[in-house]
């Protein structure tokens, strides 16, 4: 330990070790302003346009899942014939 340099005095490491940048005066930090508006207006988000619209497209999806499922019933057993006639061997 007797014989080591500092690292500020080995000229390789200069480049790697630099001094930091001053530090910024107080007197020149200014606080932000910010000017804002607050508006104590309340809007409906949904209007009742929006609501008559929303209403028919649950039904018609409604509609849609129902004629579905009706499909889906009546056309079951039917595959259930052909799967059962593919599997007979003659």
């Amino acid at each position: 330990m007797e014989n080591w340099i500092e690292a500020k005095n080995v000229e390789q490491l200069s480049s790697v070790i630099e001094k930091s940048p001053p530090p910024i005066p107080q007197s020149q930090i200014k606080p932000l302003e910010v000017k804002a508006e607050f508006i104590n207006k309340k809007e409906e988000l949904i209007t009742p346009a929006t609501k008559v619209s929303i209403a028919k497209e649950i039904k018609v999806n409604f509609k849609f899942l129902l004629y579905a499922l009706i499909i889906a019933l009546i056309s079951y057993p039917f595959s259930l014939q052909f799967t059962m006639a593919s599997q007979i061997r003659f």
